[in-house]
C-alpha cells in the first residue's frame, strides 16, 4: 500500500506565495518601524542619548531584507503571471 502523502505536491499553490508576499513581509515592516521608531524617540527625547551604531546598523540591514523579500516576492508573482 502507497503512501499518499509522497504523491502530494508541495503547496505552490498561487494563494500562499501571494499571502507570503503581500501580506507577511509588510505586517513585518510595520512592527519593525513601530519598534524602531519607539526606540529612537525614547532614547532622544527621554534620555537624552545618541542611539547606538550598532542597533541602527541592525535596523538598517533588517529593513534591507525586508525590502528585498517584498521585491524577490513580486518577481515571483510577476513570473507565475506570465
Amino acid at each position: 500500500m502507497a503512501d499518499h502523502h509522497s504523491e502530494q505536491a508541495l503547496p505552490t499553490c498561487p494563494g500562499v506565495l501571494h499571502d507570503a508576499t503581500r501580506k507577511v513581509p509588510p505586517t513585518a515592516f510595520v512592527i519593525l518601524f513601530v519598534i524602531t521608531g519607539t526606540y529612537v524617540l525614547v532614547y532622544s527625547l527621554s534620555l537624552h542619548q545618541p542611539v547606538s551604531p550598532s542597533f541602527m546598523t541592525g535596523v538598517a540591514i533588517t529593513f534591507g531584507a525586508l525590502f528585498a523579500l517584498i521585491l524577490v516576492g513580486n518577481f515571483l508573482l510577476y513570473a507565475r503571471s506570465g
